[in-house]
């Protein structure tokens, strides 16, 4: 299943709201007409104590990673750096004039 951010929920559902009330998908039913009678999962709390995950990797926290200069990979929303030049970023552009920003 794919996640939206919340406020992007609604926004998605209008877009292909043709297609999710054809085949009887909501918010509350994601699945809609595809969801069938599938069976509950089964419990398996033996696996708590030692989970395997096959596709994830151990140690990250649903948040934000960023690489820094050095190469490593660290939790975003630290201090911001003093040296940062807005104007480089990608997409960045002055919305008065369709201009790069200059930093001005």
């Amino acid at each position: 299943m794919m996640e939206f951010p919340a406020d992007e929920l609604d926004a998605h559902y209008d877009r292909y709201a043709d297609f999710f009330e054809r085949h009887g998908i909501t918010i509350a039913d994601p699945l809609g007409e595809y969801g069938g009678d599938l069976p509950d999962a089964p419990s398996t709390p033996e696996r708590l104590d030692d989970p395997v995950h096959l596709h994830t990797e151990g140690g990250f926290a649903d948040d934000v990673y960023v690489e820094d200069d050095e190469g490593n990979l660290v939790v975003g929303g630290q201090d911001e750096p003093e040296d940062v030049d807005v104007s480089v970023a990608p997409g960045v552009e002055d919305e008065r004039e369709g201009e790069a920003y200059s930093g001005d």
